[in-house]
């Protein structure tokens, strides 16, 4: 079920400081600590926005294809992005750090989230 508009954005627009927290910790650096963020981000939006109790991000991308919904990711960069977080805090556990490119690729995958879920609740949550 997809909440009215207004809801949506109400809800989606509680998460999307995660999102620009996740860019501030890229920018400092702290690129496993983006990486977290930025799913945290994916998940905790997605399930907002469309209603859904529980659920990683590639169990949530399936179960919006299954609805028929618009998906922000392909199953595949969900997956992908499951395994960047598992790689990042097995990292940080670890004492090492995330590679650059895989904080980048991680963010890009954010961003969609955030433009599509923006472009759906009526744009307001892109600003800032």
């Amino acid at each position: 079920m997809i909440l009215d508009q207004e809801e949506a954005l109400d809800r989606f627009g509680e998460h999307v400081a995660a999102y620009y927290l996740a860019e501030s910790l890229f920018r400092q650096g702290k690129y496993a600590q983006s990486v977290l963020k930025s799913y945290e981000f994916m998940v905790n939006a997605l399930k907002a926005f469309y209603n859904i109790d529980k659920g990683h991000l590639d169990d949530i991308i399936e179960m919006l294809e299954a609805r028929g919904a618009e998906r922000p990711l392909t199953a595949s960069e969900a997956k992908d992005a499951k395994t960047l977080v598992i790689e990042a805090s097995k990292a940080m556990k670890e004492g090492k750090q995330v590679p650059l490119t895989s904080a980048q690729r991680m963010l890009r995958y954010a961003r969609k989230v955030l433009e599509q879920m923006s472009a759906r609740s009526g744009g307001g949550a892109n600003e800032g």
